[in-house]
């Protein structure tokens, strides 16, 4: 379950940023920062929708935990995305997945 999380309230950097040090101004990291916001509430709508939409499909893909399920079973996950969104959701988990691997030698 995903938690309420009010993003009109965004911690403010009262103009502490000096240009000189190639630091963007103030209003550009405020616009940063909406933005954001907008996309992790975005996100967070997407998945709710999943939740609603396709309950088998969203416990699965909790139960399944992404970080730390075989390839095998990201694969069957991947296969069985319901929308543009959850593919990517999964796509991006494997690509995490296999960047690790390489680093770290050892295959998952």
């Amino acid at each position: 379950m995903y938690l309420d999380l009010d993003m009109t309230t965004l911690p403010a950097t009262h103009g502490m940023r000096p240009t000189a040090f190639g630091i963007p101004p103030i209003e550009t990291l405020e616009m940063l920062q909406r933005l954001e916001a907008e996309v992790a509430m975005s996100n967070l709508n997407e998945m709710r929708l999943i939740e609603q939409q396709h309950p088998d499909w969203f416990e699965r893909y909790e139960t399944l935990q992404v970080e730390h399920c075989s390839g095998e079973e990201l694969q069957t996950l991947l296969a069985s995305a319901p929308n543009a969104y959850a593919k990517g959701l999964v796509t991006g988990a494997l690509k995490v997945r296999l960047e690790m691997a390489a680093v770290s030698g050892l295959p998952f």
